[in-house]
C-alpha cells in the first residue's frame, strides 16, 4: 500500500494521480465486522472508527476541522480546481458532468440554487452567468473569498459563506434547487442531514446529488464499498483521508435510495449518456413543506 501512494507521488500530474489511486484498493486484513442495522447509532460509530483507524486520527471528526482545501493561500483565479488538475480527459468527463446537471435541472432565470461544497465556484459561475441566483456554502474560508472575489470582477449575482451542510446564506431561506457536487460523501451525519434539507428545498424544488460513489451491484467500483456506507478503501480516498483528514464516503446504492425515502423523498436517477461519472439523483418532497 505504501508504495502504491509512493508511486501515484512520483507521476508527472493530478489526473493521472487521480486515476492511478482510485483503481488500486485497500485490503484490511482483520475485514469489518460492521453492525447490521446501517441506520443505527452503533454503525455510525463502527464507521467513525474505520475513519479514524484509516486517516490517522484519534479525535471526533469535527467538519471545521478536517474538511478544510488544504489552500493555504488564495487559489490562481486562471486556473482554479479542476481546470490545473493537468488532464484533459478527467477535466472533459467534468465539464461533460456540469451540462448534464445544467440540463437536468433546467432552472430559469430568477430561480435560485445553493450549492454545498462548491469549492472554487465554477458550477455556481454557470448558473450566475445564465440569470440564476446563485449561492454557495464550503466550510473553507479561503474558497468561499475566492467564489465571492470572482463574483465581483464579473458583476455576477453569487453569494457565498462559510458554513457547514444544512446551513443558508441567510436565515430561513429556501431554494428552487440544492445541489451536492461530489460533496455529498463528505456527509458523514447524512441521516439527519436529508431530513434537515426539506426546510432548505422549495416546495417545488429538487435536491440533487450528482457525481457522487453510488454504486449499483454492477459498479466495477463497488468493491471498494463493501458495506452498504462507510469511509472508501480506495487509495485516492486512503491519500484524502491521510493528508487532509476529509471524511470519503462511499454508499451503496440499496442504502443510499433507502436513506432518502425513509427521510421523505421521492427519489429518481438520471444516468449520463456520456459518461458513467456522472451519475445524478433528485429528490423531491413526497408532499410540501411549510
Amino acid at each position: 500500500m505504501e508504495r502504491k501512494l509512493e508511486e501515484a507521488a512520483a507521476l508527472p500530474n493530478e489526473g493521472e494521480r487521480v486515476e492511478f489511486l482510485s483503481n488500486h484498493y485497500l485490503e484490511l486484513e482483520d475485514g469489518f465486522d460492521q453492525p447490521t442495522d446501517p441506520f443505527s447509532d452503533e454503525y455510525r460509530e463502527w464507521a467513525h472508527e474505520l475513519w479514524a483507524r484509516l486517516s490517522g486520527r484519534r479525535e471526533q471528526y469535527d467538519p471545521a476541522a478536517h474538511e478544510l482545501s488544504g489552500y493555504v493561500e488564495e487559489v490562481d483565479m486562471r486556473s482554479p480546481p479542476p481546470y490545473n488538475i493537468g488532464s484533459g480527459h478527467l477535466l472533459g468527463e467534468i465539464i461533460v458532468c456540469w451540462g448534464f446537471l445544467l440540463r437536468t435541472l433546467d432552472l430559469k432565470p430568477g430561480q435560485s440554487v445553493l450549492e454545498y461544497g462548491p469549492g472554487s465556484g465554477q458550477i455556481l459561475l454557470q448558473f450566475a452567468r445564465m440569470g440564476v441566483r446563485a449561492a454557495g456554502i464550503d466550510i473553507d474560508p479561503v474558497q468561499t473569498r475566492f467564489i465571492q472575489e470572482q463574483g465581483e470582477r464579473l458583476g455576477l449575482d453569487i453569494r457565498a459563506r462559510v458554513g457547514e451542510f444544512g446551513d443558508t446564506v441567510e436565515p430561513g431561506e429556501r431554494y428552487d434547487a440544492v445541489i451536492f457536487f461530489e460533496a455529498f460523501h463528505h456527509a458523514f451525519d447524512h441521516i439527519a442531514l436529508v431530513e434537515r434539507l426539506h426546510e432548505v428545498v422549495a416546495d417545488d424544488g429538487a435536491l440533487v446529488i450528482a457525481a457522487d460513489v453510488v454504486l449499483d451491484k454492477a459498479n466495477p467500483f463497488r468493491p471498494t464499498v463493501p458495506f452498504p456506507w462507510g469511509p472508501r478503501l480506495d487509495l485516492l480516498s486512503l491519500r484524502a483521508m491521510r493528508t487532509h483528514g476529509w471524511m470519503e464516503l462511499g454508499f451503496q446504492e440499496e442504502y443510499f435510495v433507502a436513506m432518502l425515502e425513509r427521510a421523505g423523498w421521492a427519489v429518481t436517477r438520471h444516468d449520463c449518456p456520456l459518461t458513467t461519472r456522472c451519475l445524478l439523483w433528485v429528490a423531491r418532497h413526497n408532499s410540501p413543506r411549510r
